[in-house]
């Protein structure tokens, strides 16, 4: 807007230069005289007001100056964090946002999971959203419909539940989800029947209470914990380890399963599925020639009679207890070399692949035992736990002892008696489930 001057012939008409000392102009002449100066300048003035209403009343106010910028600055993309986008109303707080952390809306079409912040604006670097269903492994994410390489930690994104708050940060190449480690090989379910179509290494407790939620520990926790919770009681060896972790590595061996139960732990039947199979836990002391020495300490034998001995062979252990007709009875014991904890199993197993006699009055006894110190005869005092047998004949035989109440630790044995010539059993399997 230009000012405009007084113009000379203005000032000039205005003039009283020149003019009679006594004008004949009359009463209203002369105040015309006398007032054409301030009238002049009354009139520019008020020409002068008027130009800079107009002018005013054109322009932005400070909030819609603040707006129009803001818009102006999203628009070319220079800023992310624009107040009158992100602070419409000016109280400082930035809108939909906990401490700076914005939400997004999650939706999910076939394998693609698009979050979208907004409508028109640019996409926050931190972000969070409701997961409206599962991601898998091979899906695919995308931010405001682009879609964009997606990280848990160093691993790319292959697990979020449904019905989880996640969290992010994108930067606008990458998309990297809060994650503690790396996604888990596994799964845990809970029923009274096995899961239909499970994946590798799917954990399945046999339970009528719903899973709270699990742990994996060395040792069994005694204390409260929710009701349902599961632990799951992991050793040096186990028929069903595995690898906790997709992309990394972290080796567990599964051996007991328990579930608390309003205010006790509870041991539960539970099962792997691995190979297509669904396999028992199962802590082996000894498997088809294996002697998990981590485990036992390596057996330890004793011996007495002619035709006694213990042989630990490529895929048995084979024991020969026995002695000449008239002679005193022979024995032949294994042990394991060191104490056993075997507060977390419920049963002592003893497979024996098959027994044969060498005389037709020949017979064998075998004992199977926990206990504090190595028992060498069959009729020796001191187990907390064993189970005794005559065997005769030729049979597949699987021992069990029942040891559920024990906890500690404790020497696992198994010793043999044979009379009037001698006797051999083959045992294949030793184990605690």
């Amino acid at each position: 807007m230009a000012f405009q001057r007084i113009a000379q012939t203005e000032i000039d008409a205005a003039d009283n230069l020149g003019r009679d000392d006594t004008p004949n102009a009359g009463t209203a002449g002369m105040q015309q005289i006398l007032d054409a100066y301030p009238n002049l300048i009354a009139k520019k003035f008020n020409l002068l007001v008027d130009s800079l209403d107009t002018e005013i009343s054109s322009r932005y106010t400070k909030a819609e100056t603040d707006a129009k910028i803001g818009a102006k600055v999203v628009e070319i993309g220079a800023g992310d964090m624009a107040k009158a986008v992100y602070d419409t109303n000016g109280d400082g707080v930035v809108n939909d946002s906990d401490n700076g952390i914005f939400v997004y809306t999650h939706t999910k079409s076939g394998k693609v999971h698009n979050f979208v912040f907004g409508s028109g604006l640019s996409s926050p670097a931190n972000g969070k959203a409701l997961m409206t269903a599962a991601l898998s492994a091979g899906d695919t994410v995308q931010i405001n419909g682009v879609a964009y390489p997606a990280f848990a930690g160093v691993d790319s994104v292959e697990e979020l539940p449904a019905g989880r708050w996640v969290t992010f940060v994108f930067d606008g190449a990458q998309v990297n989800f809060k994650s503690g480690g790396a996604a888990l090989n596994f799964k845990v379910f809970g029923g009274t029947a096995a899961p239909v179509n499970p994946q590798e290494n799917t954990l399945w407790v046999n339970t009528d209470k719903p899973i709270a939620g699990w742990s994996f520990l060395c040792t069994q926790y005694t204390g409260t914990s929710p009701d349902g919770w599961v632990q799951v009681i992991c050793g040096v060896t186990s028929n069903v380890s595995f690898n906790a972790l997709k992309k990394s590595e972290l080796i567990v061996y599964p051996t007991a399963c328990l579930q608390y139960d309003g205010n006790v732990w509870s041991t539960k039947s539970a099962k792997i599925y691995q190979g297509g199979v669904w396999k028992d836990f199962r802590l082996w002391l000894y498997n088809n020639g294996i002697k998990y020495a981590a485990v036992t300490g390596d057996w330890q034998t004793k011996t007495s009679g002619a035709y006694s001995s213990v042989t630990f062979g490529a895929k048995s252990v084979v024991i020969r207890a026995g002695s000449p007709s008239g002679a005193a009875s022979g024995h032949a014991a294994i042990c394991t070399g060191k104490k056993v904890d075997v507060s977390d199993i419920s049963y002592l197993k003893f497979k024996i692949k098959s027994y044969s006699l060498n005389g037709a009055a020949a017979y064998q006894r075998l004992v199977m035992y926990i206990a504090n110190e190595f028992i060498y005869y069959p009729e020796q005092a001191g187990a907390a736990a064993s189970v005794s047998s005559n065997c005769f004949g030729n049979a597949e035989t699987t021992f069990s002892i029942d040891c559920a109440s024990l906890r500690g630790s404790y020497f696992i044995g198994i010793t043999t008696q044979g009379y009037a010539d001698y006797t051999t059993l083959e045992g294949v399997e030793i184990w605690g489930e």
